[in-house]
This record gives C-alpha cells, structure tokens and sequence, in this order.
C-alpha cells in the first residue's frame, strides 16, 4: 500500500488580538483615535490544530467530518500549502490540486476560457496538457454558452462547475476539496459525485470536507472525525458518522433536552421510548410508548392524534403514522394523563442508527411537538446486511426470487 499524504503531529497556532505594530495611522483622525485609546498589546493563542496525524493512501477517497471551528479548513489549507504549520510535518508524493473556495485563483475580469488557463497554470499543468483536457474541461461544466463571458457575470454556480471541473479535469494525484459540492444543483451535484468516483479509480487520492453526510458516506470508505483541532475518530466512514452524530455533536435525544417546542402547550408529551429494547433487528415486533398529559381544560385525549415520525440519521424522513389516520383510534378517558403505544410488527430497516420524533395534534392545530426525541439501532441480521451497498437505500423488505 503506497501512502500517499502522511502528516505527522500536525499544529496551527494563531494569535488573536491586536499588535502594537499593527496600526497604521495615516490620517488625523486615526492618530486623534490612538491618543485616546489606552492601547495594550492582547493576544490570545488559538489551537487551530493540535498533533494532528494521519495517512491516506493511494487511491483512497477520505472524508473529513466535522462541527464548525473544528479544524477541518485549516487542516485543507496547510496541506494545499497556503498557509504553513505551527509545527509537525507532512509528506505529500503527488501532483496536488486543490478546491478550497468557489473561483479561487479566478481573474473576475478574464472570460471562463481565459481562466481555464490561468486557473490551470496556477495548478500546476503546461498550456499542452490545458490544451489537451479543454474540451473535455467545457463540456462538464456546462458553460460553453458562456465561455467568452467575464466570469464577474457568472453566477456562483456556475463558477462552482468551471472550477471544479478545472480541478478535476487536469488530472491531479491528490485532489482537495472543501464545501464545494453543495453549490451548485442536483444534477450536477451528482455528476461531480461520478467524477470522484471515477478520480478515485484512476488511483488518485481524493479528501474530501462537506457537512452533507450523505455525501461523504457515498464517496468515502473511510473518514476522519475532527473535534477542535484533534482527530477523534478515524475509520470506517460508516462509524464515523455514527460516532460525530454521538459524540461531537453531543446526545440531545431525550425529552429532557427540549425546552423550545413546538404547539401550543395545551397538551405536552411527558415521554417517549422503544421496546423491547434500542438494539432491534428488523424482523422484531417493535413498541413505540407515548405518554402525554393535558394543562388546559375541558379538552380530552377523544380529540387528540398521536403523531410519530422516524428519520434515518441524515435526517430524511422514512416514515410518518398518525392514531387517527391509522385506525382511527381513540383515547376514551376522562384523565388528564394517559399512555398510548403504537405496535410495530417489524421495521424492515437496513444496519444504522434512527431517530423518533412525535407530536401531539388536534382539530389540524399542534399541541406539542418534539423533534428527535428517541432514537433506536437496527443490528446486523444473519449476517446478510454488510453485504448491502450504502447507496442501496434505507429500506430492507422480505422479498424472494422465484424461477417461473
């Protein structure tokens, strides 16, 4: 396995504040402004990145996941080589070629077919290799019409598809690419997934930074996750994710963390839990328990639907039931507090982590609502499910073939 990228006990350090040396005083009224000002040096230390390592090897398409602040752009930066570490070291044995922002290296005033070169050469590549891949350039990025345009006219997506295909076109050893890919729309979004995907088969390396996981979970077998400015996880890009969705991003799946609802408060859900347990296989009968009590009066649980809606973990919907719209069940109590609980015959789900959210309805008006609130594992069955792609899809229904 031939590595590729190796940063070894990676640090960035910056200093926040004002330097005495720092000011200019070219006018009057900024030299007025210093007499008055009691000036003192203050400079704060920011660890951008502390002992940060890692490999990739050849061919490998590594995704970097992450919180905002968490260190991820900087780690970009330094590896693309515009700005320099604080200490540690990297060793990089390939031709890099970076998208870090939308028309970097664009002149504003230059046509697209001007940039193209000038973008290239700032990447790296001879007019003969420019030459070679310009057809192929233009028609990715689908503005041939607009191609003896100045790029200033350009709107930001298509900027996004000039630069990328540039990058990607000009046959990098490395590629790095930074929150680029949710410019720009579906189809294209789709194409450029194609486009890595095909990069990464030609054994090129591709790392990848994009808060879209979806996306990163369908380029990346493999992830790094960063929490300020230290690696905390680095694998399977599958249990990645699941550890950034429990652990950086901390656990708020509990009644008890919700003080901002939704509705109206004339009912609130009091809670909410699974049985016969959050570990289930897809075959178990599952129970969703909803307890919930009345603070306005006379109303009554006769009125009330109980709504629940479960999520797969990159937020997409799966499912949403309704008591009343299901079986048109009703709650026939005179108390102001009641427990309902919704059977489940099997949730025929694939291997992953989901989320329940429930709300309480009445007469179209909501009482109480609660996003995110339980949330339950689907666990490996007969060992059938590693045998399933990412990108099959979220669902796993009993089917059999037959010979006709």
């Amino acid at each position: 396995m031939e590595i590729v990228i190796d940063v070894q006990n990676l640090s960035k350090i910056y200093n926040i504040g004002i330097s005495k040396n720092a000011f200019q005083y070219n006018t009057i009224q900024e030299r007025l402004a210093h007499i008055f000002r009691p000036f003192r040096n203050e400079f704060k230390k920011f660890h951008a990145l502390t002992d940060v390592s890692f490999k990739v090897a050849k061919g490998e398409r590594l995704g970097i996941i992450g919180t905002n602040g968490a260190g991820k752009s900087t780690l970009l930066k330094i590896l693309s080589k515009i700005t320099p570490p604080t200490a540690g070291k990297i060793i990089l044995n390939g031709k890099i070629s970076s998208l870090l922002e939308i028309g970097t290296g664009f002149h504003p005033e230059l046509t697209g077919r001007e940039n193209i070169y000038l973008n290239g050469s700032i990447l790296g590549m001879t007019k003969n290799e420019i030459n070679t891949k310009f057809e192929e350039i233009v028609s990715f990025s689908e503005v041939s019409d607009f191609l003896d345009t100045p790029v200033k006219r350009y709107s930001s997506g298509m900027y996004m598809r000039l630069a990328f295909s540039i990058a990607a076109h000009l046959e990098p050893d490395i590629l790095i690419i930074d929150e680029v890919l949710s410019v720009g729309d579906i189809k294209f979004q789709d194409k450029c997934i194609g486009k890595i995907k095909d990069i990464g088969q030609k054994l090129r390396t591709v790392l990848i930074v994009s808060h879209n996981l979806e996306t990163i979970l369908n380029l990346c077998e493999k992830s790094i996750v960063m929490e300020k400015g230290k690696i905390v996880f680095h694998g399977p890009t599958k249990e990645a994710i699941t550890f950034y969705r429990q652990n950086a991003l901390g656990k708020p799946y509990s009644i008890e963390n919700f003080e901002n609802r939704g509705g109206t408060g004339e009912a609130e859900i009091t809670n909410v839990y699974i049985s016969p347990s959050r570990q289930l296989n897809c075959t178990e009968k599952v129970e969703i328990h909803i307890s919930a009590k009345i603070n306005k009066t006379p109303m009554n649980f006769k009125d009330i639907e109980f709504c629940i809606g479960i999520d797969d973990e990159f937020n997409n919907r799966l499912w949403t039931v309704s008591s009343a719209s299901n079986n048109r069940m009703i709650i026939n109590t005179s108390s102001t507090e009641s427990t309902v609980v919704c059977a489940i015959n099997s949730l025929p789900l694939v291997q992953g982590r989901y989320i329940i959210s429930v709300s309480l309805v009445r007469f179209n008006i909501t009482l109480d609502c609660i996003t995110r609130c339980e949330e339950f594992y689907i666990v490996e069955l007969d060992g059938i499910s590693h045998l399933r792609r990412s990108d099959w899809g979220r669902l796993n229904i009993p089917c059999e073939f037959k010979i006709l």
